[in-house]
């Protein structure tokens, strides 16, 4: 069994088994995976509807793809989103994803709630929420929304022809220890992008020159971070 699986993947403690590690995965709430993705509001370029769905990782320790017609299920975190955002693409109606699971229930029982959240197959009926993702007819023209992690900044015109899908088996097999390694990264750079956003505009007295030369630097530092990943990798850059 290789080493790293006694790593958590979230946090910088280590395990001398595999069990203490998932014990400790589930005991400390790093049991949920949420995925984030917008769909561009028509005549408003730079307003959006932001979709969000929970997908929880079960006693199994895996998370569940709530997409239908696909049985793709993981433990880590960063290799599930690696999984959504290579194989699906949200397929938007009315402000209803149409191509989710009927397991995939919306967090509020509101007609306009984005918030969904998916237990997975093997969850009792009576964790289930009441409220299931809408499957009413077609009445308005159809969006393909390819999926993103929360926070990126790229975005796709409502117009723009749909990727390919790429099937479930190959998605996860092309996923190297590398890809997790600089997923991982990623989100903690957004994370990181974040906070120092919220304490500039928190502070009054900020010199915001000097705050957008800062993370200047901190991108040059990322992205030449993850260069060297790639490179050791074999990945050609």
């Amino acid at each position: 069994m290789e080493e790293s699986e006694h790593f958590c993947p979230y946090c910088p403690r280590t395990f001398s088994s595999v069990g203490q590690r998932d014990h400790h995965l589930l005991s400390t709430r790093h049991n949920r995976c949420q995925i984030t993705f917008r769909e561009q509001v028509e005549d408003w370029p730079v307003i959006f509807n932001i979709y969000t769905v929970t997908v929880w990782q079960l006693s199994d320790l895996y998370f569940y793809c709530p997409f239908k017609d696909c049985d793709f299920h993981e433990h880590h975190a960063s290799t599930f989103r690696t999984h959504v955002d290579c194989a699906h693409e949200f397929l938007v109606r009315d402000g209803q994803v149409q191509n989710f699971k009927a397991e995939v229930y919306k967090e509020k029982n509101d007609e306009d709630c984005r918030e969904y959240g998916y237990f997975g197959p093997l969850a009792p009926a009576n964790d289930t929420p009441r409220t299931a993702s809408s499957s009413s007819s077609p009445t308005a023209t159809e969006r393909r929304i390819p999926s993103s992690v929360a926070n990126t900044a790229e975005t796709t015109k409502a117009d723009a022809p749909p990727t390919p899908t790429i099937t479930c088996n190959k998605c996860k097999a092309d996923t190297t220890r590398s890809d997790l390694m600089r997923a991982s990264l990623r989100e903690e750079y957004m994370k990181r992008l974040h906070e120092d956003m919220m304490e500039s505009l928190a502070d009054k007295t900020v010199d915001f020159k000097e705050s957008a030369k800062k993370r200047e630097e901190m991108k040059a530092w990322f992205e030449e971070g993850m260069k060297m990943l790639k490179e050791v990798d074999g990945v050609a850059v």
